[in-house]
């Protein structure tokens, strides 16, 4: 996908292992003031073969972990990836 490359390399991210899904915009009135905030859903995906620790072939998933990313900005909107 070719907006996936351009929205991470604008961003400076060089993990393949992430893929972008939308953007959207949002803009919050805080303390009397309008902010404009970006958001990124994207997902860490990649697939282990051993053990990390032990390097022993059969691994158990437990699922996935939610994590929020904010990237800071100098004039621009804020960036979260979620």
């Amino acid at each position: 996908m070719p907006q996936t490359n351009s929205i991470l390399s604008l961003l400076g991210i060089t993990d393949e292992n992430i893929t972008t899904s939308s953007v959207k915009e949002y803009s919050i009135d805080k303390n009397n003031e309008r902010k404009k905030i970006r958001v990124i859903s994207a997902v860490l995906t990649y697939c282990r073969k051993r053990c990390p620790n032990c390097g022993f072939e059969t691994l158990t998933k437990n699922g996935t972990r939610l994590t929020k990313l904010h990237l800071n900005s100098i004039n621009g909107p804020e960036i979260h990836i979620g």
